[in-house]
């Protein structure tokens, strides 16, 4: 058995769907895909494996706007820790 070529895509799907008003909407969903090939013996055998990451991607941008959120709160916090704010706002 010989591996031949291994490739990993992330692709970027627009889903129609029919709301309750009759309306189609288009969401986004996120897969990725590894397609491999392999040489056993005489034969050539793909395989392909497609995973739905689109849960995992908005978790992940969740955590980074979260994150410059919390670094804007501590550099505000600190600003007005340098300007002598009253401690009852510091303490929030």
């Amino acid at each position: 058995m010989r591996l031949i070529y291994n490739y990993t895509y992330l692709l970027v799907l627009y889903v129609p769907h029919i709301t309750r008003s009759m309306s189609i909407n288009f969401a986004k969903v996120i897969l990725l895909q590894s397609i491999s090939e392999v040489c056993l013996k005489d034969e050539r055998l793909f395989t392909a494996i497609i995973t739905d990451i689109t849960e995992r991607k908005r978790a992940e941008e969740n955590l980074d706007r979260n994150e410059i959120l919390t670094d804007l709160v501590i550099m505000g916090k600190e600003r007005l820790c340098k300007w002598g704010a009253p401690k009852f706002i510091l303490n929030r």
